[in-house]
């Protein structure tokens, strides 16, 4: 067991570096570009779908996600006004 150990390293190493060589390659980012956009086109047609379901729980959850995906969740504040009085106060004025 031991033995086969440098070599899947090796073999792992061989692997990220054909990997980052390849990656730097103008043909092969092009191809990576156009099966995103192909993707993300893909996506967006489901998405669509969904927030326009007939079944309003469907519709509604994901719209709800759409939106916090885009613009992040919802914050909820809270404000807290804190007044004193003391009877003098009440008395002078």
């Amino acid at each position: 067991m031991l033995a086969a150990q440098p070599t899947l390293v090796t073999n792992k190493n061989y692997a990220n570096v054909k990997a980052h060589r390849l990656l730097k390659r103008s043909d092969i980012q092009d191809k990576i570009q156009k099966n995103l956009e192909k993707m993300s086109k893909s996506a967006i047609k489901r998405i669509e779908t969904l927030i326009q379901s007939e079944d309003e729980a469907i519709a509604t959850t994901n719209a709800w996600k759409t939106i916090e995906h885009v613009r992040g969740k919802a914050v909820t504040r809270s404000i807290n006004l804190h007044d004193s009085a003391s009877i003098e106060d009440a008395l002078f004025e």
